[in-house]
């Protein structure tokens, strides 16, 4: 009897899958990698489940572990399987060696339904600095002076004048070009393109009244926010119009964008359905609107406040 139960006891222990870790060097510079490959060998099927960590406590302070590309699993020719995984490991610093440790992973082989503690062997790994340590310094030389500065030669008295207008043309035309720049970058113009790109992606047909409301005055208030470069916070329709500047010319654009903001509202506080607002032709009064203050905007003559 003790002998079988001997016997089943050395079967089991026989049976446990077997972990191992190799490395490709042993010996590296700081600025290079290892590349580090664990395997378990056991009897199919073979399922082993790592941590989410990968390196222990002591090795995640001085290696940088990250996996390369999945798990492999390979049958072999006994029947039993192999599975196996790579990293990449970067070291933080020196050491000779430098160990590196795994934690702890668990494992089921063949018809066992234990889960199995698996614990990783550990690899050193000799990491070195890349100056060489047999390096003399240079020795010590005394102050260097400076080379002299050549003196320009050749130029004429009579070519000053001319350098200096070239000079000052050449400044004029760069402020033009960064006027002009600064122009098609202005803040009008971001705000209108965001204002009808938002518009020209927008599909009512699927959405509820409420929607499309809430949609468009957000839309429309975020425009006007960015043409004032003011911050609208809480203000009202009303109190938006009269306190922010506007253009001159741009009266009947800002009029009409209050109007469709105030519909919004009616449309948010319990007002009309879908069908009795007609959003294709909404839509094109909205893209006309902002297109015209954007316009009045670049110019900018003067401003005004709607009354």
């Amino acid at each position: 009897m003790i002998a079988c139960v001997l016997a089943v006891c050395s079967f089991g222990m026989a049976a446990l899958p077997l972990a191992t870790a190799r490395v490709d060097h042993d010996t590296i510079r700081l600025s290079d990698v290892v590349r580090v490959t664990l395997i378990v060998e056991g009897s199919a099927p073979l399922r082993v489940e790592m941590a989410e960590t990968v390196p222990d406590v002591p090795s995640a302070e001085v290696w940088h572990v990250r996996p390369v590309g999945p798990a492999q699993m390979e049958t072999l020719s006994d029947g039993r399987q192999r599975w196996s995984r790579s990293f990449r490991a970067d070291p933080f610093t020196t050491g000779s060696p430098l160990r590196l440790g795994f934690t702890t992973a668990w494992v089921m082989s063949g018809t066992d339904p234990v889960r199995h503690r698996l614990t990783w062997p550990e690899v050193a790994v000799h990491v070195s600095s890349s100056l060489q340590p047999d390096t003399e310094p240079r020795p010590i030389t005394g102050i260097e002076k400076w080379p002299p500065t050549p003196v320009p030669t050749g130029t004429s008295p009579r070519m000053l004048p001319v350098i200096v207008i070239g000079s000052m043309f050449l400044l004029g035309l760069g402020l033009v070009l960064v006027w002009r720049w600064r122009r098609k970058r202005s803040p009008t113009h971001s705000a209108q393109a965001e204002a009808l790109a938002a518009l020209n992606a927008w599909h009512t047909a699927d959405r509820t009244p409420l929607e499309c409301a809430n949609r468009l005055r957000q839309t429309l208030r975020r425009f006007l926010e960015r043409s004032a470069g003011i911050p609208i916070g809480t203000r009202t329709n009303e109190e938006l119009m009269r306190a922010f500047p506007f253009p001159h010319g741009s009266e009947d654009a800002v009029e009409t964008l209050l109007q469709i903001l105030s519909q919004c509202d009616h449309v948010r506080f319990g007002g009309p359905t879908h069908a009795e607002w007609d959003w294709d032709i909404l839509l094109p009064q909205v893209h006309s609107a902002i297109v015209a203050l954007a316009e009045a905007q670049s110019d900018r003559p003067g401003v005004s406040h709607i009354s």
